[in-house]
């Protein structure tokens, strides 16, 4: 298995983003065809996402017999496009992206031909602020310039506005936007921004290593904002919350909104394949539990656990659950439901 160069290249603040991310999508290879090789699209190096991926990624070469490149593309919006291009044929998103996708609604111009294949662990946004700018709740970013917009992952962007919104501050907060996940990062030990929200999910790794190496503080959401957030949210959300001193001067816990993790495929990736990826990951969990500790979560029970899912299932995938006797009726009826919207 390959793994990609950090990020390909690197990006200034607020440069061209979505220049770049073309850029980066036409260097990708079309592979799915062959059946012996096949790409699988993920975030920034050094994520949740991108540490899970890379161990799917050995997991279906040394036990599936299939060789996987995982490519840093950079968030699940540039994932799912990188998919429907034909440049990638496997991919790791979250519910949001993948609702909007399947939908073709923004910010997708058109409706995607992707299947589920698994279910992960839950993902959303934190906003964290550095520990010296006096920012203890949301209402305090008035007069501060933070990181909030991701051209490639647009579920940042909604996070941002509708918070900023509840608290009556947008056009009171200087919003920058940057290209991938460890740009926002530096930004923030920098000090050129105030505060960052970053895609994250539960004892993200990235998160950790942020708020060790620069003091920072994980801005909490009330109750009451919280439920307000989701509601004006896309579907699908909802909250998780990291205990006391699951990061560094984290002593309270910590409460996200989030978002379902789903392993993806082009509907164009053959029944055999989606089969075997399936397979060999099910049936090899506890090395994604070796590469971090959300890889508890890759389970059939978790994938199946709700009748209600945001696109369809791989038929490979389905001839897997079937033979595990975990692929019910009311599954093949939301399955049936979606493939003739």
């Amino acid at each position: 298995m390959h793994r990609s160069k950090r990020g390909f290249i690197r990006l200034s603040l607020i440069s061209i983003p979505m220049i770049a991310a073309t850029f980066l999508l036409n260097a990708l290879e079309v592979s799915a065809q062959d059946g012996k090789a096949l790409t699988l699209g993920t975030s920034s190096v050094g994520s949740t996402y991108y540490t899970l991926s890379v161990a799917m990624g050995n997991i279906i070469t040394k036990e599936g017999g299939t060789n996987v490149s995982v490519v840093a593309v950079g968030g699940a919006d540039a994932t799912l496009r990188a998919i429907g291009d034909k440049k990638s044929d496997l991919g790791m998103v979250h519910t949001w992206a993948l609702y909007k996708a399947y939908a073709g609604a923004a910010p997708f111009k058109t409706k995607l031909n992707v299947r589920a294949l698994l279910t992960g662990q839950a993902t959303g946004n934190c906003l964290i602020a550095r520990a010296d700018r006096g920012i203890k709740a949301p209402a305090d970013l008035a007069g501060k310039t933070i990181v909030g917009e991701r051209p490639a992952l647009k579920s940042v962007d909604e996070y941002t506005y509708t918070l900023l919104d509840l608290y009556g501050l947008r056009g009171k907060v200087k919003v920058k936007a940057t290209a991938e996940t460890r740009e926002a990062m530096q930004a923030l030990r920098q000090g050129t921004v105030d505060a960052v929200v970053l895609p994250c999910g539960l004892r993200a790794p990235h998160i950790m290593e942020l708020m060790e190496s620069v003091a920072s503080v994980p801005i909490d959401i009330p109750e009451d904002k919280m439920k307000q957030l989701l509601a004006k949210t896309t579907p699908g959300a909802v909250t998780a919350t990291n205990p006391p001193n699951t990061y560094k001067g984290q002593v309270k816990p910590y409460t996200i909104p989030v978002y379902q993790t789903v392993l993806v495929a082009s509907a164009h990736l053959s029944d055999e394949a989606a089969y075997k990826i399936t397979k060999v990951i099910v049936e090899n969990q506890k090395a994604l539990v070796t590469a971090h500790p959300t890889g508890r979560a890759w389970t059939l029970g978790n994938t199946l656990r709700s009748t209600s899912f945001a696109v369809p299932f791989h038929p490979g995938a389905i001839r897997y659950f079937r033979e595990k006797g975990v692929w019910k009726d009311a599954h093949a009826e939301t399955q049936k439901r979606l493939l003739t919207k």
